[in-house]
C-alpha cells in the first residue's frame, strides 16, 4: 500500500492536522461566517457540511465557470502617491473559499500604473521576471496569515528577497537603508523559525518544500497591467500545507499561522526614493527600477491588496471516521466529483464512510462481475459503458454524473498571452494519435507536415490563431493516457464516426497530401479502439547519442499513467516525452532519456486529451470539435445537455452514448455519462443498504453545483431530471436486492445498439511500465435512458424540459465557430444560451444554521476523540485508513501520475 504522509510532514502532524481540519470546519460552520451554514438536502437528509463558505439562500443548481464562484471578491486600495491618472484601483479575486489544493483561480484589476516595456523587448506581455525586465509589473503571491494588517514579506515565500532598490527606499527602516542591496529580507517558515541569509549576496535558504518552478504560478509570479490600467483574467495557481507545509502551511492548523493563508496583489509603482538621484526612471535602466524585485520595498507593501483564502477538507478528514469503508472504484472521469463527495460522506453521521480507487473502467467492470456467489471481487463499479448482467449476477447501471472527452490545451500566442480557442476535426484527431506527423529522420513520413501547426488542414480550421503564434512555434502530438479507459473507446469512436478520417486512416491522403503512418493503416490499428499505442518501431542507426538506442518516435511520444497527470502536465507546461539525453548518476557516466526542459511561460505550446472536469478544475481550454452537422461544438453545460437529448439509447441497461451521427449543431460529441453499477442479487442486506443510500445521494444532492464538500464541480452537467429518476429507481432495486436488470420491468427488448465496440488493444510504449487497470472486462452492449419524448426530452422529463435537467451555469461560453469553406464539411457557427431553457428545472438548495447548536456536541467528541486517539497514532507510526482513500487521497493531492 502506498505511503499517505507527505515529504516534510510527521505521522503525528498528518493526523493532528486531520483531526484539526473537521474540527475547525465544524466551528466555522456553527459559528454562521459570511457565506457558512447548514446544507440543505432531499433523499438524504440534512448534516452540517464540513467546509466553510456554503451555497448562499437561493442560488441556482447552476454550474459555475471554471475559476468563478460565490466567493468571489473585489477590493479597492487608494494610492499613497501622487502617480498615474487614478487615485484608486480594485483587484478581484474570483474565488476565495473552498478551494481545491493546487486550484487555479483568476485575478483582474483596473486603476493600476501601466506595465512598461524596455527598448528590445517583444511584448509588454513578455514574462516581467525576463532577464530584460518590464517597469511596473504587478506581483501576485500567496503568504501565510490571513489579516491584512499584519501579513508581511517575511510571511511570503518568494525567493527574490535582496534589498536591492529597497535600500533607497524612504519608507523603509533606517536598519535596511543601511544594507548592502545584495543582502536578503528573511523568511519565516510554518513552524515560526526566522530564515535569514548567510551572508552578503547569499539567498535565504527557503524551505525545501517551495519550489517556483511551476509558475503559472507556484507561491508567486509578476505579470503585466494593460495600456488603459486594468487586466483581466490573470490566473493563479494556490497551494495548500499538501504541497507546501513548511513554507506556507495553508489549511494546517498546527502552524503559528493556524493555517491561514491570503492571496497578495503588490503593484510595482515609483518608490519614495530618499533623494532625487536614488531612483533612476525606468527608461534609464532595465535593471532593477520599479521591476518586480521591488515587491517587498516598503513604498509598494503599503498598496497590497490582501485576500484571505481557505480550503475544502482534505481526504484525509476521513481518518477520523473510524468506521469501515464502503469500497467504491472505477472511471476516471468521477475523480473531480469523488474529491468532493468523499469528505461529505466521511463527515456525515447521516451517510457512512466511503472509500473510491479510481481504476480503468474495464477494470473495475471486470471486478464486479468476475468471481461467483459471494466471492465477486467488487460490489461497485462506476464505468462508463454499461455492465451487463449474467444470470447469477443481475445489474442495474444508474447514472451519477454527465462530462466528457476533450482535447485541452496551453498555448501562449506571439504576445504571450493565453491562446483560448482551437477547432479540431476528426481527422486531425487522428493524426494526432497516429505517429503521423514528421520526425527526422522516418523516411516514409518525409513529406508530411512537421507537426499540428503545419498542417494546413489545421490552418484552414484555425487562421486566427495561426496568425497570432510565433511563425517559430510548433505544436507537437498531445499528452495521452496509457492503458484502456473508457474515455479512449469514445476518442476513437469519435474519429471512427467520420468517413473522411476513416478514410484517411485507410491509407487515402488528405486533400493536401498527407498520409496516416503505415504503421496504423487500415486494421493495424482500427477504430473505434481501446488504447492509444506506439506502432512505429523505426530507429535511427545513425544516432550517435550516449543513451541506449529507442525509435525515434517514441522518443517524441507523451504518455502518463492517467487523466489527472496529462492535465496536470499542461498545468506545470512540461512535456512528457522522454527525447533528451542526459547524463545522470552521481558518477556522471551514466546516460538516460530524460524530458525536455519546461516551456517558459510566454511560450507555451503543449495538447493533451483528458476529461473535462480536470481541464475545468485548472481552467484550460479545450478544443470545438467538429460534428457531423460541420459545426464545431466547444463542451459547455449546454453543449453537454444538448448531447444527451440526443444520445444513442439502449434498453437492456438504461444508458446512454453520445450519438456521433446526429446531425444537431448544438450537441458536444465528446459527451459521456458515468453509471455506478450495482448488482441487485447477492449482497448483504448491509451492502444493499449502503450502496442503495449512496447511489440515491449522488443523483439528488450530489448534483447541486458549488464549492463545498458534497456539491457538484465543475466541468460537469448537473443530470437532468429524467436520470436522476432512474438512478432513484435503480437505487430501489439495489436496495431491495430484487433481481431487476431495470427500473422498469416492462421495457421492451432492445431495438439497436450503438455504433461502437473497440478494437484489440496494441501495447503500451516500450520501455513504460503496464498501465494501471489493464483488464478487460467483459463485452457489453451501449446502453440508454428512457424513451426519448418528441422533443427529444428523455421520458419522464416534463413536456419541454430538456435532457440537461439544472439551469446551464452562469458565465458559460457558447460554442462558435467561423465558416470554412474548403475543408469537406461546410463550417457554421454553434449557437446556444447559457441562460436556462425554456421549461427546465432548476434545483435549488437552501443554506440555514438551524441545525448549529447540534455541532458543539460534535466537536467536542471529535476533539476528545483526537486527544486519545493522536497519541495511539502517533505510537503505531502511522495513520489508519483504508487503501481506496487513501490511495485516493495520495493520488490526487500529488497531482500527477508519471514523473
Amino acid at each position: 500500500m502506498p505511503s499517505y504522509d507527505q515529504p516534510g510532514i510527521t505521522t503525528y502532524r498528518r493526523t493532528a492536522l486531520a483531526l484539526l481540519v473537521a474540527a475547525a470546519s465544524l466551528v466555522l460552520g456553527a459559528a454562521g461566517s459570511p457565506g457558512a451554514g447548514i446544507a440543505g438536502s432531499s433523499a438524504a437528509g440534512s448534516r452540517p457540511d464540513l467546509a466553510v463558505g456554503a451555497l448562499s439562500a437561493a442560488q441556482p443548481a447552476a454550474g459555475p465557470a471554471a475559476g468563478a464562484s460565490g466567493s468571489e471578491v473585489t477590493k479597492t486600495v487608494k494610492w499613497r502617491d501622487s502617480v498615474g491618472k487614478s487615485r484608486v484601483g480594485s483587484v478581484t479575486v474570483s474565488k476565495t473559499k473552498q478551494l481545491s489544493t493546487r486550484e487555479i483561480v483568476s485575478i483582474s484589476w483596473h486603476g493600476f500604473l501601466p506595465t512598461e516595456q524596455p527598448d528590445g523587448v517583444e511584448s509588454t506581455h513578455q514574462a516581467p521576471q525576463a532577464p530584460t525586465r518590464s517597469a511596473y509589473p504587478v506581483v501576485i503571491l500567496e503568504c501565510q496569515g490571513a489579516d491584512p494588517a499584519t501579513v508581511t514579506p517575511e510571511d511570503c515565500p518568494l525567493p527574490q528577497r535582496f534589498l536591492y532598490s529597497a535600500t533607497t527606499d524612504a519608507l523603509e527602516s533606517k536598519e535596511v537603508q543601511a544594507s548592502s542591496p545584495y543582502d536578503s529580507r528573511p523568511f519565516r517558515d510554518t513552524s515560526g523559525k526566522l530564515l535569514t541569509a548567510p551572508g552578503i549576496y547569499q539567498p535565504v535558504p527557503v524551505p525545501s518544500d517551495y519550489s517556483d518552478a511551476n509558475v503559472i504560478g507556484t507561491n508567486w509570479y509578476a505579470t503585466w497591467t494593460e495600456t488603459d490600467g486594468s487586466r483581466t483574467d490573470a490566473k493563479f495557481e494556490v497551494r495548500s500545507t499538501k504541497e507546501a507545509p513548511q513554507s506556507l502551511g495553508c489549511g494546517d492548523p498546527t502552524t503559528r499561522q493556524h493555517g491561514a493563508c491570503s492571496i497578495v496583489v503588490v503593484p510595482i509603482r515609483p518608490m519614495h526614493c530618499i533623494n532625487a538621484t536614488a531612483c533612476l526612471p525606468p527608461q534609464e535602466t532595465n535593471a532593477y527600477s520599479a521591476s518586480y524585485l521591488q515587491w517587498q520595498s516598503a513604498s509598494n507593501w503599503q498598496n497590497r491588496v490582501v485576500f484571505p483564502v481557505t480550503f475544502k477538507p482534505f481526504p484525509d478528514v476521513c481518518d477520523l471516521d473510524s468506521r469501515p469503508a464502503v469500497p467504491t472504484q472505477g472511471s476516471q472521469l468521477l475523480d473531480e466529483a469523488m474529491l468532493s463527495w468523499v469528505p461529505k460522506f466521511c463527515g456525515s453521521s447521516d451517510l457512512f464512510k466511503l472509500s473510491f480507487t479510481r481504476t480503468n473502467d474495464p477494470a473495475a467492470r471486470a471486478a464486479l462481475t468476475t468471481g461467483s456467489s459471494g466471492t465477486y471481487q467488487s460490489n461497485l463499479a462506476f464505468t462508463t459503458k454499461p455492465v451487463a448482467s449474467t444470470r447469477d449476477r443481475p445489474v442495474v447501471n444508474a447514472p451519477v454524473a454527465v462530462t466528457g472527452f476533450v482535447v485541452a490545451f496551453a498555448i501562449d500566442d506571439k504576445g504571450y498571452e493565453e491562446v483560448d480557442s482551437m477547432r479540431l476535426d476528426a481527422r486531425l484527431l487522428a493524426k494526432l494519435v497516429t505517429e503521423s506527423y514528421y520526425a527526422p529522420p522516418v523516411p516514409y513520413l518525409s513529406k508530411n507536415p512537421s507537426d499540428l501547426l503545419h498542417d494546413p488542414e489545421f490552418r484552414q480550421l484555425n487562421p486566427e490563431m495561426v496568425k497570432s503564434l510565433d511563425p517559430l512555434a510548433t505544436i507537437d502530438n498531445p499528452i495521452l493516457v496509457q492503458g484502456n479507459p473508457d474515455l479512449v473507446s469514445e476518442v476513437t469512436r469519435y474519429i471512427a464516426s467520420d468517413p473522411q478520417a476513416t478514410a484517411w486512416l485507410d491509407g487515402k491522403p488528405d486533400p493536401w497530401g498527407m498520409t496516416v503512418n503505415p504503421h496504423y493503416q487500415g486494421k493495424q490499428w482500427p477504430v473505434p479502439n481501446d488504447q492509444f499505442a506506439l506502432r512505429d518501431p523505426w530507429t535511427d542507426k545513425a544516432d550517435t547519442s550516449q543513451c541506449t538506442a529507442k525509435p525515434v518516435l517514441e522518443k517524441q511520444s507523451q504518455f502518463v499513467f492517467d487523466l489527472l497527470a496529462a492535465t496536470i502536465a499542461l498545468v506545470d507546461r512540461q512535456p512528457q516525452n522522454f527525447g533528451v539525453c542526459k547524463v545522470s548518476g552521481q558518477g556522471g557516466d551514466v546516460w538516460s532519456w530524460a524530458k525536455p526542459d519546461r516551456q517558459p511561460l510566454g511560450r507555451r505550446s503543449l495538447l493533451a486529451i483528458t476529461d473535462l472536469a480536470h481541464a475545468q478544475q485548472f481552467q484550460l481550454p479545450s478544443a470545438a470539435l467538429q460534428t457531423q452537422s460541420g459545426t464545431f461544438v466547444s463542451p459547455t453545460p449546454t453543449s453537454l445537455a444538448d448531447a444527451v437529448k440526443v444520445a444513442t439509447v439502449d434498453k437492456r441497461t438504461q444508458t446512454i452514448l453520445s450519438d456521433m451521427d446526429t446531425t444537431s449543431k448544438t450537441a458536444y460529441p465528446g459527451m459521456m455519462a458515468v453509471y455506478a453499477a450495482a448488482p441487485t442479487k447477492g449482497l448483504s442486506d448491509s451492502d444493499a443498504a449502503s450502496y442503495a443510500k449512496m447511489i440515491s445521494w449522488m443523483a439528488t444532492d450530489g448534483q447541486i453545483y458549488g464549492d463545498a464538500a458534497g456539491r457538484l464541480p465543475a466541468g460537469y452537467l448537473s443530470l437532468p431530471d429524467s436520470m436522476r429518476k432512474q438512478a432513484v429507481a435503480d437505487a430501489e432495486h439495489v436496495s431491495k436486492q430484487d433481481g431487476s436488470v431495470a427500473p422498469d420491468a416492462n421495457n421492451p427488448p432492445p431495438t439497436t445498439t450503438p455504433n461502437g465496440g473497440s478494437g484489440a488493444g496494441p501495447t503500451s510504449p516500450s520501455g513504460s511500465p503496464p498501465p494501471p487497470g489493464s483488464a478487460t472486462g467483459p463485452g457489453a452492449s451501449p446502453g440508454s435512458v428512457p424513451p426519448a419524448l418528441p422533443n427529444g426530452a428523455p421520458a419522464g422529463s416534463p413536456a419541454g424540459t430538456p435532457a440537461g435537467g439544472g439551469a446551464i451555469p452562469p458565465g458559460a461560453t457558447p460554442s462558435s465557430g467561423a465558416p470554412s469553406s474548403t475543408v469537406p464539411r461546410t463550417s457554421t457557427p454553434t449557437t446556444g444560451s447559457d441562460q436556462p431553457l425554456a421549461g427546465e428545472t432548476v434545483h435549488t438548495v437552501s443554506e440555514s444554521s438551524s441545525l448549529a447548536h447540534n455541532l458543539l456536541p460534535i466537536l467536542l467528541v471529535l476533539t476528545i476523540g483526537g486527544l486519545v486517539v493522536s497519541p495511539l497514532l502517533l505510537l503505531s507510526g502511522r495513520v489508519s485508513a483504508l487503501g481506496g482513500v487513501r490511495e485516493f487521497a495520495r493520488r490526487r493531492l500529488t497531482r500527477g501520475g508519471r514523473s
